[in-house]
């Protein structure tokens, strides 16, 4: 049944979801853990008045429940109910100042309060607190990309680091931290800790932020780079890694086969500026100059912020003034 009801819930089979989600409750409705599972798949479905009654009658099963009070707390602000919420998060996190949870409840809040340097707190409060805790960590990351506590998160992870370890997710994102500042040493070396582990030795993401670190300096470790990374199942559809191969083809010369990955990233994102200036770039030094100056104009008129801005800028005041028609 459990499975019907997450495959109904997956499809958006509402008649079969409600039948399969209605006779789960009398088998579970004495089991305060599986009350909360149901819960979870209730609010899945969209009916969050069937899984507060899941989550009341776990409550009156179990009344000292922590994690029950936490999904009604929860539930309460998906309802909108924000006062009720911050009311039950102060309530846990008085009674359990060693969890981590309610303080990113509290993060959630402020975050629903339009209050995002409030929340970075609270989550910086979570994760001193549990520094596995992932929620906390996602959300610190989060906010850091919006320019709020990006240090601050950077620190952090980099004191638990020097004390103990972080879950692999952390390190990941804080690789990506100094990847956006512009720190792409600091950035190589947890990529390339990261490519260590087994589960991440063929990740396309992480190959592709090293394939465009490398092809700083090393254009042909950075081509080997991004091959090994579309070889990685699925990344053929990657934009990013096909932009990426196509343009370390062109810094090194080879802009015929350049042009090739470049097409297929352009179909997969033509609305990327990044993507439409490596066209540009390679259909110029193709001699190709009008198709070229279509693309960099798209890219600089896109209204969006790009790597090689700049450059683009420059190469199109180099191209000669289109002929009078």
């Amino acid at each position: 049944l459990v499975q019907l009801a997450e495959i109904a819930v997956k499809a958006d089979e509402p008649e079969l979801a409600q039948n399969t989600l209605s006779r789960l409750y009398p088998l579970w409705k004495d089991d305060p853990e599986k009350l909360r599972e149901l819960a979870v798949l209730q609010q899945q479905f969209g009916n969050k008045a069937a899984s507060r009654k899941s989550l009341e009658r776990a409550l009156k099963l179990d009344k000292e429940s922590y994690a029950v009070k936490l999904d009604l707390a929860r539930l309460d602000l998906a309802e909108g109910k924000i006062d009720k919420a911050q009311d039950a998060a102060i309530a846990l996190q008085k009674a359990d100042a060693k969890r981590a949870e309610a303080s990113v409840l509290l993060g959630e809040i402020a975050l629903a309060r339009k209050r995002p340097e409030e929340a970075q707190q609270f989550f910086m409060q979570a994760f001193e607190l549990d520094h596995n805790n992932l929620d906390a960590i996602a959300r610190l990351y989060q906010l850091g990309t919006q320019g709020i506590g990006k240090q601050a998160f950077i620190d952090a992870l980099e004191k638990s680091l020097r004390e103990s370890s972080l879950p692999v997710l952390a390190i990941r994102l804080l690789a990506d931290s100094y990847l956006t500042e512009g720190n792409t040493e600091q950035a190589k070396k947890y990529y390339e800790k990261l490519l260590e582990l087994e589960a991440l030795a063929a990740d396309p993401a992480i190959l592709n932020n090293l394939a465009n670190i490398y092809a700083a300096s090393d254009l042909e470790k950075a081509l080997a780079t991004a091959h090994k990374g579309l070889e990685a199942e699925g990344a053929e559809q990657s934009a990013a890694m096909l932009d990426t191969m196509g343009w370390i083809l062109a810094r090194k010369g080879d802009n015929e086969q350049a042009l090739s990955y470049l097409r297929k990233a352009y179909v997969k994102n033509s609305t990327d500026p990044e993507i439409r200036y490596h066209l540009g770039a390679t259909l110029v030094a193709l001699d190709r100059l009008a198709e070229g100056e279509r693309e960099l104009r798209a890219a600089l008129n896109s209204g969006t912020s790009f790597t090689g801005r700049e450059d683009a800028e420059r190469l199109l005041s180099t191209l000669p003034a289109p002929e009078p028609e």
